[in-house]
């Protein structure tokens, strides 16, 4: 007689651990996709809110560039992927000397305070203000001048010319994924500059 057992034998057992490990891997492989997903998007949010936040600060910066501490005029220097000029950057009522400058996909701020009688701007704190700026790799020029009949100058600009600027950065955390570059803009017109025009 033959008798009937319920265990499974080596063989299932040995198929059940293997579906059970295809579907842990499978999981497992999802769960990283995910997260991978999630920390690029992050980074690229991250990133953009930067890009914002200096294209704002640079736009209001050069909207009241004034005139120096020492008698300087409003900008300093406008080229292609720098940007100097005076600016009560702290609002303390003391003009500060503020540059900006991209290098190496980042873009960075010094200040400069006015020191001594007579005043004169030694060489400040610098700092970054938003990083994964693609403008270099794209040969694309952050700034872009204009004079009074808004005809673009060439670079670098003609500071006395100069009565808006165009500022543009190129936003990517990482070019071998979606979404792509992000393009944050902004135009600023100077409001404390003689017009001689």
């Amino acid at each position: 007689m033959r008798q009937h057992t319920s265990a499974y034998s080596l063989i299932e057992a040995l198929v059940v651990i293997a579906l059970v490990g295809l579907v842990a891997g499978a999981i497992s492989n999802i769960v990283l996709a995910i997260s991978r997903t999630h920390r690029y998007a992050f980074e690229q949010a991250s990133a953009v809110n930067e890009g914002r936040r200096a294209i704002a600060r640079m736009g209001d910066l050069a909207r009241t560039a004034t005139y120096g501490e020492d008698g300087s005029y409003p900008l300093a220097e406008v080229a292609t992927s720098s940007l100097t000029m005076y600016a009560d950057e702290d609002r303390d009522g003391d003009v500060e000397k503020v540059r900006f400058w991209l290098s190496g996909g980042n873009l960075y701020e010094t200040v400069a305070s006015a020191q001594g009688t007579p005043p004169a701007y030694g060489s400040g704190a610098t700092r970054v203000l938003a990083s994964y700026l693609r403008n270099a790799e794209d040969n694309l020029p952050v700034f872009v001048a204009y004079d009074a009949q808004g005809v673009q100058l060439p670079m670098p600009a003609p500071v006395l010319q100069v009565r808006t600027l165009h500022v543009q950065l190129i936003v990517n955390v990482g070019r071998e994924r979606a979404p792509g570059d992000f393009t944050i803009t902004t135009t600023a017109s100077l409001r404390n500059t003689r017009l001689s025009d």
